[in-house]
């Protein structure tokens, strides 16, 4: 199968918080940094659906943001042979003047879609948000549910091959949730990769074939979904 996104020793280091200040602009003291992300190899391939577990800090954010690009490693190479759709924190990239609609037919034009490609993309965002009239509102009186929603529609409206989402559908009412979860199932079954990171258990557990759980910025386990739940419920009982 073809990968679609791969890591070669890539990690993410931040400068502690010793580690800022004149004293180490002026080379008085040293400048300590952290691995939030050890060196790690990591492949994506087409139809895989992989959950990122672990606690608060524990990496996988960033192990996210390093796939998709927006981060720089510190260490190793990624390589991309796809644009990967993003779904990070929603409304980083919306304007709140704008309607939902103008949202998102901006969004699906910088991915490239016009035409009729653009209308019928449009067209199934709007049916997947499922927001009614709001969907011609200013953004600005959105709730975070809705945001999530028209988020959503326009990712699943044109996916892509890789999708990357961080903790989108925490914000979201559970029928909502259950949508998404066949829409992204029926997917992957055609070949699109999912990479999500998810502090719910029973939204890994019905989404991931695959997993990676991290702590402290290190790889505990990867394996299948069932393997990958086990070591994060322990991770959380060691605790």
């Amino acid at each position: 199968m073809s990968r679609l996104v791969e890591l070669q020793g890539v990690g993410k280091q931040y400068p502690s918080g010793s580690a800022v200040g004149l004293k180490v602009l002026l080379g008085r003291k040293p400048n300590t940094r952290q691995w939030a992300l050890q060196p790690l190899d990591l492949w994506v391939e087409a139809g895989t659906s992989l959950a990122l577990l672990g606690r608060n800090g524990s990496g996988k954010s960033t192990l996210l943001g390093l796939a998709a690009g927006t981060l720089t490693p510190t260490a190793g190479v990624v390589r991309r042979a796809v644009d990967p759709t993003l779904l990070f924190q929603v409304g980083t990239s919306f304007d709140w003047e704008l309607s939902g609609a103008e949202n998102v037919r901006l969004d699906l034009l910088l991915r490239g879609l016009d035409g009729r490609a653009l209308e019928r993309a449009l067209d199934e965002a709007r049916e997947i948000a499922g927001i009614g009239d709001a969907w011609e509102e200013p953004l600005r009186t959105y709730s975070a549910g809705m945001k999530a929603r028209i988020a959503m529609g326009a990712a699943l409206a044109e996916a892509g091959q890789l999708l990357l989402i961080d903790e989108i559908l925490a914000v979201s009412d559970q029928s909502f949730v259950e949508e998404c979860i066949a829409r992204l199932k029926a997917s992957t079954a055609k070949g699109v990769a999912l990479v999500f990171v998810t502090h719910d258990i029973s939204l890994a557990s019905a989404l991931g074939r695959e997993s990676v759980v991290l702590d402290a910025g290190r790889v505990v386990t990867r394996g299948g979904i069932d393997e990958g739940l086990k070591a994060y419920e322990a991770l959380y009982h060691h605790r």
